[in-house]
């Protein structure tokens, strides 16, 4: 490098050089522009008045989170691909189990509305005091062994009990039927 090249590269109006901008903190080194010229500041700190500050710009030097090189990219890229047809694969399973519940839901919604409904079918023909008497001699004759099974074994037969609950809409309206 020459003379002159040197000069201009020590230049703070030169290239090479910024401005240091309004909020940011001096350090040591930077130049302020005097009446006199350039000079350097000797103290870190906040700028004092309004006066012109500049600082050398640093070369970049390459960061350890960036690629080098075009196969670190390569590289990168097809881990990337892979993840996202893996992603694509589990979005597409996540999308038949989905749709898989949608009909377990529709088949139940069903379901519930038809033993509301023959309930809803018992409870009218069972308002005649008479029927409903009936009705209630039937359920409890139909109910005791299930009630007897269930206290002989309370631990085992409590799925028995669950299942005889939930489908005791639909045995009162099989028992009206009869």
């Amino acid at each position: 490098m020459n003379n002159e090249q040197t000069q201009q590269a020590d230049d703070p109006s030169g290239p090479g050089w910024r401005d240091v901008e309004p909020g940011e903190i001096l350090h040591v080194g930077d130049m302020v522009q005097r009446q006199n010229g350039w000079s350097r500041t000797r103290a870190a700190g906040r700028p004092a008045g309004a006066q012109q500050y500049r600082r050398r710009i640093e070369p970049q030097q390459p960061s350890d989170s960036e690629p080098e090189t075009m196969e670190d990219l390569r590289r990168r890229l097809a881990e990337c691909e892979v993840l996202l047809v893996e992603a694509e694969r589990g979005g597409q399973q996540v999308n038949a189990e989905l749709q898989q519940l949608r009909q377990q839901v529709q088949t139940l919604t069903r379901e519930r509305d038809r033993y509301r409904n023959q309930l809803a079918g018992a409870i009218e023909h069972s308002k005649a005091p008479e029927a409903q008497a009936q009705l209630v001699d039937r359920l409890q004759a139909w109910l005791r062994p299930v009630l007897e099974v269930v206290a002989e074994h309370p631990e085992d037969a409590s799925p028995l009990a669950v299942a005889v609950l939930g489908f005791l809409p639909g045995i009162a309206s099989r028992l009206i039927e009869e």
